[in-house]
């Protein structure tokens, strides 16, 4: 395998990693790598971004962003990944304008709106963020970030019956995503639902067994 074959692999493994399993330390590790391969690599800075966000390191996610956009300015995904560490970094005002730049440059990306919804969440503006959700499911009605967002804005809103009917559709997208198994078990969890809600914490952490805090809730829930 050359090596561009093989930044491909470590990209698309990374992305595995990052967005489904939500194992960012591994996710980083191959990103690294990429890096080692071409450091100039624009997608790889994005991602990174996306990844250190998750991980609560915002300077660096801010940082690997703004490289990615220097590298390649007129990709949206670059603006996009800003957002992302914006957002992350609990700057969302700044997050708000480099989404929208990243809609302007492509208005078709479904998860453009999304982290324009998440802004919306955030800030407790349920009825914007349910309109920006529309649009992106519009694009991609089995979208797994809107779909998400939706059951978000819905569990917040205590609309459960909406949520359930919401996660109905999710589960089947997305049977590795362990963020959104622990997302359902909130739901049961808020309902009283306790063996629904257990059983969909457990599916989280077998699908990602580094969430200590998320082991320590379902041994409180089991032994009550």
């Amino acid at each position: 395998m050359n090596d561009l074959s093989n930044l491909f692999a470590l990209l698309d493994r990374a992305r595995l990693l990052s967005f489904q399993m939500q194992r960012y330390p591994e996710a980083e590790i191959l990103l690294q790598q990429c890096l080692s391969i071409d450091p100039n690599h624009a997608p790889t800075h994005a991602l990174l971004a996306i990844n250190y966000a998750n991980m609560k390191q915002g300077e660096l996610a801010i940082a690997s962003a703004k490289k990615a956009i220097e590298l390649a300015p007129d990709d949206s995904y670059n603006h996009y990944a800003l957002a992302c560490a914006y957002r992350y970094h609990g700057l969302i005002t700044r997050s708000e304008r480099a989404i929208t730049v990243a809609i302007g440059m492509n208005p078709d990306i479904p998860e453009y709106f999304g982290v324009q919804a998440e802004n919306f969440i955030i800030q407790r503006q349920y009825t914007k963020a349910l309109d920006a959700l529309k649009i992106g499911l519009r694009l991609d009605p089995q979208n797994i970030y809107c779909l998400e967002l939706k059951l978000k804005a819905f569990i917040q809103l205590r609309l459960y019956v909406d949520a359930e009917q919401i996660a109905d559709l999710l589960l089947p997208l997305c049977p590795n995503d362990a963020r959104v198994y622990r997302l359902v078990g909130d739901l049961y969890q808020l309902q009283n639902k306790n063996q629904q809600s257990i059983a969909a914490y457990q599916e989280s952490l077998r699908l990602n067994p580094l969430q200590t805090d998320l082991q320590a809730l379902v041994q409180v829930y089991m032994y009550r």
